[in-house]
């Protein structure tokens, strides 16, 4: 006789159990009150001076190196190919070191990276120095964005954001205009890069000070699809 194989369970018709995940119950004011809040918008403010800068001055940078301007251009469409491949590089780093260790990791590559930057000569050289640059910058904006809910909970993300943007706008504003001032003085890029690199060391510092803090109150139950 023919085996059987195995019986379909009747269908119920009833939906899905939801998906439950865990929030921390942080308020506003308290994240406030936390030394990683301040840790994490220092590490963000530092960072933001060259991420702000670098790619406004990069085809000034390049021609002051010698190249032609559709030299030029084209390096810094390399840099813009190497910013877009970053954010899947950063998003398996992410997976894999968790946000805390990737967090530190960005900050000292691309501080690494901006030296090198500073540093190379030659085409070619500076070509491929721009090509790992915007892979070092490319994890910026996403790291950023899961900093907040990551460290204190989804509910307050809109409020820490606006605080933390308090702190980096004069970055954003600032940074291009003190190169261009530094360039004026010094005939250069050389030294502002120089700078740029050792702020993004002090935000790793200021990142690896900064772990998750130990929520204020149980954490809830949250759910999806229910």
């Amino acid at each position: 006789s023919p085996v059987a194989g195995p019986r379909a369970e009747p269908s119920t018709g009833a939906r899905p159990a939801p998906r439950v995940f865990e929030d921390v119950r942080w308020t506003v004011g308290q994240a406030l009150r936390t030394r990683t809040f301040w840790l994490l918008n220092l590490g963000i403010l530092l960072v933001n001076f060259p991420g702000a800068s670098i790619y406004i001055h990069m085809s000034s940078y390049f021609q002051d190196k010698g190249m032609e301007a559709p030299a030029a251009a084209g390096a810094l469409s390399v840099y813009a190919l190497g910013a877009l491949i970053g954010r899947a590089v950063w998003t398996s780093i992410i997976l894999r070191l968790g946000l805390y260790r990737a967090l530190v990791a960005f900050a000292v590559i691309y501080g690494s990276g901006i030296l090198v930057f500073a540093l190379v000569t030659g085409p070619w050289a500076l070509v491929a120095a721009a090509l790992a640059l915007g892979i070092s910058i490319g994890g910026s904006a996403q790291l950023q964005a899961q900093i907040w809910p990551d460290y204190f909970g989804r509910r307050i993300v809109g409020a820490l954001s606006g605080y933390g943007a308090l702190m980096v706008i004069p970055a954003q504003a600032g940074g291009p205009l003190l190169a261009a001032f530094m360039f004026d003085v010094t005939r250069s890029y050389a030294l502002i890069f120089l700078i740029y690199g050792a702020l993004c060391y002090l935000a790793g510092l200021a990142f690896f000070a900064a772990p998750r803090p130990k929520p204020p109150a149980p954490t809830a139950a949250m759910f999806e699809g229910g």
